[in-house]
């Protein structure tokens, strides 16, 4: 389940810092209804970085992301 809505905190600085450390793949539900799933490369204030399998890293805006999760293991 994506975490989303006016509840949802999203992920801590500390457990993006995680995902990045321990490469986990997450998902972005984007607000164009795309979804983008990759392994977190960097993040900051405005945006994230993620490359998936192999390919060039792609930048997404935090503006962007409506939601995001852990991506299930394939």
């Amino acid at each position: 389940m994506f975490a989303s809505g006016p509840d949802s905190k999203g992920p801590s600085v500390a457990e993006i810092q995680r995902f990045i450390r321990e490469q986990t793949n997450i998902e972005f539900l984007l607000s164009n209804g795309d979804r983008l799933a990759g392994k977190l490369r960097w993040f900051d204030e405005h945006a994230f970085s993620i490359q998936a399998n192999g390919e060039e890293q792609i930048t997404i805006l935090r503006s962007a992301v409506l939601a995001y999760k852990v991506a299930s293991k394939q």
